[in-house]
């Protein structure tokens, strides 16, 4: 017994020896240079963007200038099916193919639309990256939409959404908002309308992504790659195409409203505000500050907009500021949740405290928090990679260059009260659109509301 006791003994003393040991050793660190965001122009007009931040893993979106503006009358509605049909079979890979190889690599694989862009994303562990790209290529860039796979798989894909849509007041309302506002364009919708899926076919989806899918309304951004290797791999795609100029949005104001009994009422109020590219365009985001966007957290504060609105009304109300840009237009204005006898009352108190702003009762210290707000949900953005290579991509595609966060902070802090006032101003004294969801027995038309 006691000669076997000795080699245990012996060795739970060196584990212990050891592990005292390694208190004392300074662990070995890698010391990682910064990098800065970077912007590369390609050969075929192809913008490629991208942040080394030394992630494990790589984030990657390939974005076009493709959204539903572009769509004609013949094809409304061709990019939600597009978006559904993001994972459909491609020219050299089956649907089963793409969806077995992704899960293998661990990757991620999603699309979104916009009004202005059609967006595949890419997440992936960044020593599969390579791998991963082939396959984010094959969606994006070599669809082949099989006559069978779209007409057996798309119309259920459409209809699930639209199911969705229908429990979604807040979203209708802004879509039909869109619709009052410029009738077409900016108008057309992310959402298909039910009587035209029944026309959504194999060659208008070929046809709409062959011509919209080119290289100069290509931005390719990343976050968590390399930048040299990030446009070997969009080099690699041998992408073609200029790029079209998208027709002109155009705002003409009015309103749209669909009722649905029920206890509530959804409204959005809004006039033409600056395009992301105007120079008021700063001003607009410090006024959706001071005005209120709804609270970060429970009991914090909720801005101007709700609490007008909840001493106009009786019954508990949501009221926030709403601010939609563009690349050639914008809407600012609030969007308000209240039962239906409160509805007309909190759509006038909001509308007055707009007034009050545009008459110039802003506080300095009202102004500094907004600056301050506006701030730090940059900051809270990009803390994410998911944020991070959202916002480089929309650089991209509205400016054509990256505008680094301090600059961004200082733009915020040049914003003066005299640019606040003259911004809502503009906004109040505006032409408006209206649209309301819900219970529409109390809600006022259009001249009867003032924004």
């Amino acid at each position: 017994m006691r000669a076997a006791s000795r080699p245990i003994a012996a060795s739970v003393q060196k584990r212990l020896y050891a592990t005292r040991l390694a208190e004392h050793q300074e662990a070995s660190r890698v010391s990682l240079p910064k990098q800065s965001a970077q912007i590369t122009r390609l050969n075929n007009g192809a913008l490629v963007t991208s942040l080394e931040n030394y992630a494990p893993i790589a984030h990657i979106s390939i974005l076009f200038k493709a959204g539903t503006r572009n769509e004609s009358y013949e094809n409304l509605g061709v990019c939600h099916a597009l978006r559904t049909g993001a994972a459909l079979s491609t020219q050299n890979v089956t649907q089963f193919g793409l969806t077995r190889n992704l899960q293998q690599l661990g990757a991620d694989l999603t699309c979104t639309t916009t009004r202005e862009h059609v967006c595949y994303s890419l997440q992936a562990d960044r020593d599969k990256l390579t791998q991963a790209f082939q396959f984010l290529g094959e969606a994006a860039f070599m669809q082949n939409f099989k006559r069978w796979e779209v007409k057996d798989r798309v119309p259920d894909y459409l209809n699930l959404d639209l199911g969705r849509l229908d429990l979604d007041y807040n979203t209708r309302v802004i879509e039909l908002l869109h619709t009052a506002a410029y009738r077409r364009t900016l108008a057309n919708s992310l959402y298909i309308d039910r009587n035209r899926i029944s026309g959504i076919n194999h060659e208008m989806m070929t046809s709409y992504a062959k011509d919209m899918f080119t290289a100069g309304d290509l931005i390719v951004s990343g976050v968590g790659v390399d930048h040299k290797d990030l446009v070997k791999l969009t080099q690699s795609m041998n992408v073609t195409g200029t790029a079209k100029k998208p027709q002109e949005a155009v705002f003409y104001g009015g309103e749209q409203r669909v009722d649905i009994p029920g206890e509530f009422t959804f409204a959005a109020l809004a006039t033409k505000s600056s395009s992301i590219g105007d120079k008021e365009y700063f001003a607009t985001l410090v006024l959706q500050r001071i005005l209120g966007v709804g609270p970060h957290m429970k009991y914090s504060n909720t801005g101007k907009l709700q609490d007008a609105a909840s001493k106009a009304a009786k019954s508990p109300v949501q009221v926030s500021s709403m601010n939609l840009v563009y690349s050639d237009s914008g809407l600012f204005g609030v969007q308000a949740v209240a039962k239906s006898a409160d509805i007309a009352s909190v759509l006038k108190a909001t509308t007055e405290q707009i007034g009050q702003v545009a008459s110039g009762s802003v506080s300095a210290e009202a102004l500094e928090t907004a600056k301050r707000s506006v701030k730090s949900t940059m900051w809270m953005e990009l803390e994410s990679s998911a944020g991070l290579v959202q916002d480089l991509a929309l650089q991209a595609a509205y400016r054509g260059a990256l505008m680094e966060p301090a600059e961004f902070g200082k733009a915020i802090d040049e914003v003066d009260a005299s640019a606040v006032k003259n911004v809502a101003a503009q906004i109040f004294k505006g032409k408006p659109a209206f649209a309301a969801v819900g219970n529409l027995s109390q809600v006022p038309y259009l001249d009867e509301l003032k924004l």
